[in-house]
């Protein structure tokens, strides 16, 4: 018995690892000589649920028998229960952090207060778990695709679209160097390459320009649907406008799906919706009644049209959301670096929108949190994870970085690559130009400080670089 922890960025591949293990576990004859002690064949039963399916729930049989069972199977609770106690059971839960607030039966479940004897396996995307981490005997990360993977993924996608694989090879080669951090995420290697198929790749230079090219993509084949018959402008209008509004709310409410009722509130018609391709739905099977409900197919496209919604939204809801962000930072980051693109073109807006941000977090002590040695990234470096987002930081935005600007900008050992780009935006404004600016590096692997290293050290906005506690200090020098 034992507790599992696996945490990945958005589209890593999280959900698809849990659908994979329950496939393994499902084949007939599928053992081998690479199974072992804990592989997931030696487990009786496999079950795989969604966080969300344990919100407002009393037992795991409660949740087991509504969210698993067929209606018209019948099996007593107490059977259930012995059931689960006596036999050698693996939990797959998906998606701790999309179903996080008020979620106390799983949380005790992560505690081990309930099947203590079983093995339960929680994925999340990173730092919704900080503080369970003690209940949890392993941890892992997905860190996305290698070389080999990529091509793999490339191979499989062209010859699905029954194409030449050289057609996504030769736009990939070439935007490799600047789109990696990018490309290396399974979700969004997918959507380039659907849109390298359609010809519509001039604009990508960020994970927003991806999604941004991808929304116009859906609009734009949505109006040539006959079922619709609407422009452009019109869906935008009279359906993207009113989605955004259902996923900037799913999103406060915690919420992963939605019925006609919630669609409605918004003035959203579902069945049109559902002919421009942003929802799915399927049919939620009570004792009482078959209910359509509706999601999106991944979460990173309700926080896009979540972040459109505050792009369009009045001056004052967007502030007041800006300075709520820092209390739940892991809830809305990707929200927040969306937001920062979509501002794009609106100097003022973005200048209001970073002075906010480094008021609120205290973006002036970020050197303060330098001697926490279990620190995670700080709420200190929100800021400067969205300057990261930015192709080119307007001149107003610079001078109100200026006013907020720290002595030092620090980078833990826990730190994103988000922080990463972040800093060397920052190291490269040309605000910095008379006063520079001082680094320093706290702990971790030298292999994940190189690149940066090796970019910073060629600005001359870099006063000095500290480096503490860094392995293999030899190669960070190499790198400087």
């Amino acid at each position: 018995p034992t507790r599992i922890l696996v945490e990945g960025h958005p589209g890593a591949g999280k959900t698809t690892l849990c659908r994979r293990m329950a496939l393994e576990w499902a084949r007939p004859n599928s053992h081998g000589e690479h199974c072992g002690e804990n592989c997931v064949h030696s487990f009786d039963l496999l079950f795989i649920l969604h966080s969300s399916h344990f919100v407002d729930e009393n037992s795991i049989t409660d949740v087991i028998t509504k969210h698993l069972f067929p209606k018209d199977f019948e099996l007593p609770s107490n059977i259930l229960a012995d059931i689960l106690q006596t036999k050698r059971i693996l939990v797959l839960c998906d998606a701790y952090d999309e179903a996080s607030t008020d979620n106390v039966l799983l949380d005790d479940l992560i505690r081990r207060q309930w099947l203590s004897n079983s093995t339960v396996l929680i994925t999340s995307r990173f730092n919704h778990l900080r503080a369970a981490f003690p209940h949890f005997n392993t941890k892992y990360s997905v860190r996305g695709f290698d070389e080999e993977q990529m091509m793999e993924h490339i191979q499989k996608f062209a010859k699905q679209r029954k194409k030449s694989v050289d057609e996504f090879t030769s736009w990939i080669e070439r935007r490799k160097r600047e789109l990696s951090d990018i490309m290396n995420n399974p979700l969004n290697l997918t959507l380039i390459l659907l849109l390298v198929d359609e010809g519509e790749t001039d604009v990508i230079n960020n994970r927003s320009d991806l999604f941004s090219a991808i929304h116009g993509f859906i609009v734009r084949k949505a109006s040539e649907r006959k079922e619709l018959k609407m422009s452009v402008a019109e869906i935008e209008k009279t359906l993207i406008e009113p989605l955004a509004n259902v996923a900037f709310d799913a999103l406060r409410k915690d919420s992963s799906v939605f019925y006609r009722k919630d669609l409605a509130a918004h003035s959203c018609d579902p069945d049109k919706i559902l002919h421009v391709g942003y929802l799915a739905h399927d049919i939620k099977i009570s004792m009482l009644q078959e209910e359509p409900r509706f999601f999106f197919p991944h979460r990173t496209f309700c926080e896009f049209l979540a972040a459109k919604h505050l792009a369009e939204a009045q001056t004052r809801e967007r502030e007041e959301w800006l300075k709520e962000l820092k209390e739940h930072y892991e809830e809305r980051e990707v929200v927040a670096l969306f937001l920062v693109d979509l501002l794009r073109g609106d100097e003022e807006g973005l200048s209001r929108m970073f002075d906010i941000l480094m008021n609120s977090c205290r973006f002036h002590k970020m050197d303060r949190h330098w001697d926490h040695d279990d620190v995670t990234c700080p709420p200190s470096h929100i800021p400067m994870k969205m300057l990261g987002e930015m192709t080119d930081i307007p001149t107003l935005v610079q001078e109100t970085i200026m006013k907020h600007l720290p002595a030092k900008i620090t980078l833990h050992e826990e730190c994103t690559d988000e922080c990463m780009q972040g800093a060397i935006a920052l190291c490269k404004m040309n605000s910095l130009k008379e006063s520079g600016v001082k680094l320093a590096i706290n702990g971790g692997n030298t292999n994940k400080w190189t690149g940066m290293l090796n970019e910073v050290s060629q600005c001359p906005n870099v006063k000095s670089i500290e480096l503490r506690k860094c392995d293999e200090l030899e190669e960070a020098l190499a790198a400087l």
